[in-house]
């Protein structure tokens, strides 16, 4: 699979502030990725909870995310 990654914010990373999350969106580059967090708030995150939240409210204020990655 190819990632066109020229798009900003076009990968939905679910748990941004845990340890395989941070290492990943410095690998790619913050600038295209949307962060999630619960308990460590992260700088440009959005609050995600697993149990209560649902990712198609996510992808309704961000219609252009075009990949989703679960790291929590």
């Amino acid at each position: 699979m190819y990632l066109n990654l020229k798009n900003k914010k076009e990968i939905l990373l679910l748990g941004g502030s845990g340890y395989l999350g941070k290492k990943f969106s410095s690998f790619i580059g913050k600038n295209k990725i949307l962060q999630t967090y619960f308990k460590n708030k992260i700088h440009e995150g959005i609050f995600f909870d697993l149990k209560n939240n649902s990712v198609k409210q996510i992808l309704k204020i961000y219609p252009q995310l075009k990949y989703i990655i679960l790291s929590a």
